[in-house]
């Protein structure tokens, strides 16, 4: 009789004990991430540390070895369990994800906007515009917060037009370089800074401008400024475009100034 209910308080303890560390379990893990996001590294490995023998408590009872947990159980009671001798960059390492900002990858982005076109003799028309980019950024680094970095853009290609005056014409910039600046504040909140430049074609679908050729070239510079979450970047594009173009024998400059609200993603 008393081996059965010493057999029964075995069970029992045994269920109550996997119970409790089951749910202490998943405390933890919710513990770690809010510490992971806080960068409170130290605090994350205490807690793995923790999680750890409560695991090594469930297999001890697993395996019937009763003293085994019960001196574990009596580690985590006694005293805090603490990672100790180890650096903050080893700790970080232990609890290290990949990012979704800090990646390097293609990009196909999108944007609606508006600006003027002014001419030589500073006559300006207004302009509406929608577009899409293809691009490759390729980053440099291991930093967990900032990585500097180059764009390399296939094509950026906008329609532009002036309804009034019946105006449409396309913007090309084939092959253009840039300067790229990723920050990530936190795990999948980010931002970022580029500027990127280069050969800019300007094709007048309609004959409004009667001075102009079909197609003229010039430079482009399109700084950025762009929030991200995760591959997601949405924010502000401004493209200062300078054509020139032959008139009556000589050289006539058009200063264009988009500016546009972007989305693009990361793949």
């Amino acid at each position: 009789m008393k081996n059965i209910l010493i057999l029964l308080f075995c069970i029992a303890w045994n269920f109550a004990t996997a119970q409790e560390n089951a749910n202490r379990i998943e405390e933890i893990n919710k513990e770690i991430k809010i510490a992971l996001l806080e960068e409170d590294y130290q605090q994350a490995a205490d807690l793995k540390a923790e999680k750890l023998i409560l695991i090594e408590i469930d297999k001890a009872l697993l395996n019937k070895d009763y003293q085994r947990a019960a001196d574990l159980k009596e580690q985590l009671e006694t005293g805090k369990v603490t990672v100790k001798n180890k650096s903050k960059s080893t700790i970080s390492s232990d609890f290290s994800y990949e990012s979704l900002i800090l990646k390097n990858g293609f990009l196909v982005g999108f944007n609606l906007g508006g600006g003027t076109a002014a001419s030589g003799n500073n006559n300006k028309v207004a302009l509406g515009s929608v577009g899409a980019v293809i691009a490759y950024r390729m980053y440099f680094g291991k930093s967990n917060f900032y990585r500097p970095g180059i764009q390399l853009t296939g094509l950026n290609a906008s329609i532009i037009y002036n309804i009034p005056s019946e105006y449409v014409g396309a913007s090309l910039a084939p092959l253009n370089i840039g300067i790229s600046n990723l920050f990530e504040f936190k795990q999948d909140i980010g931002a970022e800074v580029n500027v990127n430049l280069g050969y800019n074609i300007i094709l007048n679908i309609t004959d409004n401008f009667s001075t102009r050729d079909f197609l003229i070239h010039g430079m482009r510079v399109n700084p950025q400024f762009k929030f991200r979450y995760k591959q997601n970047a949405i924010g502000f594009d401004a493209n200062i475009i300078n054509n020139f173009y032959d008139v009556r024998g000589g050289i006539a400059t058009d200063l264009y100034g988009v500016y546009s609200i972007s989305y693009g993603r990361t793949f």
